[in-house]
């Protein structure tokens, strides 16, 4: 197995909860809405939002791993500390994204849309209103650049490529 493959597995294992937490929200949203008003529809928007997600993730996989750790054979990372290091910074940095920024940006999302469906907009302009919206992007922001710019960290973090094992 090479670093490639292990975050192809990682991104599935990713893909997997997103889907879950589609199917998490829409549950969660029909027992809160049972008729269909202006909050319903914003939470089964982000549900299929993350069914999408989802979906792309699985799908795409291979791709996205090979664009975040390339292939050995392609001037990329084996199963090496660097390789093995790039892959855990892929893994955080999904961690990051979605366990604690993804929620955070939602709970803003849903707290802006209902100041703006309840006649309070003005309260917008609040900064308290939009700490934690702050944070969320700051996290997913965090999480992005350690997924997109493993390798590079890796290449930082650990001089030599010496094989594991």
């Amino acid at each position: 197995m090479n670093a490639v493959q292990l975050v192809g597995i990682v991104l599935r294992l990713f893909s997997a909860w997103l889907g879950f937490k589609a199917l998490q929200t829409a549950a969660l949203n029909l027992v809160v809405h049972p008729t269909l008003s202006g909050t319903a529809v914003i939470s089964y928007a982000v549900a299929g939002g993350y069914l999408i997600a989802a979906l792309c993730c699985w799908r795409l996989a291979r791709p996205l791993a090979r664009r975040f750790v390339p292939e050995p054979q392609a001037g990329g990372l084996p199963l090496t500390e660097r390789g093995l290091t790039a892959a855990a910074l892929v893994m955080a940095g999904l961690l990051c994204i979605a366990v604690t920024g993804l929620q955070d940006l939602g709970d803003f999302a849903t707290l802006a849309t209902m100041l703006v469906v309840s006649g309070q907009a003005g309260r917008l302009g609040q900064a308290s209103v939009h700490i934690a919206g702050l944070i969320g992007l700051a996290k997913v922001l965090f999480g992005a650049v350690l997924v997109f710019k493993a390798q590079a960290i890796a290449t930082r973090l650990t001089p030599a490529t010496r094989a594991v094992g």
